[in-house]
């Protein structure tokens, strides 16, 4: 006995008629798992698979029956089997909703590890880019530092120089302040040596005009009394 149903380009009645006669000839017993693995197709419905065994073994059934196979056993059997295919199909469905809950389960699980993962990346970037910054900083620092360094090295160099031209400064400084001091000496005893000489010099002159007032009087006018006096001056 056949039934109708969707077409499938993997999968048809025949094909796993042969295979579930050759299985159950094994002594193993047709499965979808054992099916596929004997016919080696993976592709292809679940449900087409096993609507092509339940058919088979529906036929088979039927094909007993032909065999004069008692009334009473056959229904027993049918309706075990219909039976059995019902509790198989709700469980195949339980597993398919399982299945269904899993993947997307599954799914969330990838789209937040995705997820986790871009934000990891932009992270790394992020410290990659700092460490970059930092780097950079560095460098301008270090060349900073170097620059400053050379300056310092040079107004130490300078500093020294001056502390030296100082020195040498303080050393003339010191040179003509002795020199000033002794020249000052000089002065200062060629001061009193002038200031000896003048007061020399007036006596000399007071004792010369007081001879010449004794000696000529006063009877003299002033232009004689002057030629007089600057000849006897003048001696």
């Amino acid at each position: 006995m056949s039934q109708g149903g969707n077409k499938s380009k993997y999968w048809n009645e025949a094909v796993v008629a042969a295979a579930c006669t050759k299985l159950s000839e094994a002594g193993i017993t047709p499965t979808v798992n054992s099916v596929r693995s004997h016919l080696a197709i993976e592709k292809g419905s679940d449900a087409t698979v096993q609507r092509y065994i339940r058919l088979w073994r529906e036929n088979r059934i039927n094909d007993d029956s032909e065999a004069d196979t008692p009334e009473p056993l056959l229904t027993a059997l049918n309706s075990l089997w219909h039976q059995a295919l019902e509790v198989a199909n709700k469980q195949l469905e339980s597993d398919r909703e399982l299945l269904a809950k899993d993947q997307k389960a599954f799914i969330a699980e990838a789209v937040a590890l995705e997820a986790s993962l871009n934000d990891a990346e932009q992270t790394a970037r992020n410290a990659l880019a700092e460490a970059e910054e930092i780097r950079h900083s560095e460098m301008e620092l270090k060349s900073l530092l170097e620059t400053q360094t050379g300056m310092l090295t040079k107004a130490k160099q300078q500093m020294n120089e001056q502390a030296l031209e100082i020195k040498s400064l303080s050393t003339q400084l010191a040179t003509e302040k002795e020199k000033s001091q002794i020249l000052n000496a000089q002065l200062e005893q060629q001061a009193k040596t002038a200031t000896q000489v003048q007061n020399m010099f007036r006596h000399d002159y007071e004792k010369k005009l007081e001879f010449i007032k004794q000696e000529l009087g006063t009877h003299l006018d002033k232009k004689e009394f002057a030629a007089i006096f600057n000849s006897e001056l003048f001696k």
